[in-house]
């Protein structure tokens, strides 16, 4: 989630929802973390945001449109529904950065193994191409100014770029699928254009 310097409008509560799926993920880290433990900074008794509600509060800044920065998502942790359902307290914009730098992705991994096993189990409603969990991303990769074809846009200057949209397999962590297109190339056409039924696929809000 991206820094921003000014102010978004104070957020109310009833512009924001999706509170079962931070639930379910809260309760999946809680499980994970009895079984594997949480890490050393989650485990010091210090610190006051736990790692629940450090990634519950990511997690609900991702599916609600309303929260545009991380320092409109920490203005509305003080909102008291959030607090009761989401982070616990009301959680500083240093506290939040912070606590993403030390979260183990190991952790995540187990989740997201335990998700694509739970899909894959469901034999009568998800076919066995749903074992399949896909990260999809894209990034822009600068291009010689010469190729015409990758010019980009131009904001000042001239800027030449491609952009290399991938799928990543969450379990095996490698590459499933690799598409390159113009750097001006938008990411959910080009998602559409290449996605395979029954697959699972992880992606940011754009």
């Amino acid at each position: 989630m991206r820094k921003a310097s000014g102010q978004q409008p104070a957020l109310r509560q009833r512009e924001l929802g999706r509170w079962r799926l931070v639930a379910d993920l809260q309760e999946r880290l809680e499980y994970i973390g009895r079984e594997h433990g949480l890490g050393a900074s989650f485990a010091d008794r210090r610190r006051r945001l736990q790692l629940g509600h450090s990634l519950g509060l990511f997690l609900f800044g991702l599916l609600n449109p309303a929260v545009r920065t991380m320092r409109g998502l920490c203005a509305a942790s003080h909102l008291p529904g959030l607090q009761s359902e989401v982070c616990g307290r009301a959680v500083s914009l240093g506290s939040f950065s912070e606590a993403q730098a030390v979260v183990d992705p190991r952790l995540l991994e187990r989740v997201f193994a335990e998700l694509s096993e739970e899909i894959s189990r469901r034999e009568n409603v998800v076919s066995e191409r749903a074992k399949q969990w896909l990260i999809q991303d894209s990034t822009l990769w600068e291009a010689l100014p010469r190729m015409r074809w990758a010019l980009w846009r131009r904001q000042g200057t001239s800027q030449s770029a491609v952009r290399l949209h991938l799928s990543l397999h969450v379990v095996e962590d490698k590459p499933q699928r690799v598409k390159l297109t113009p750097g001006v190339g938008c990411e959910p056409q080009t998602w559409r254009e290449n996605w395979h039924p029954g697959d699972a696929y992880v992606g940011d809000r754009y």
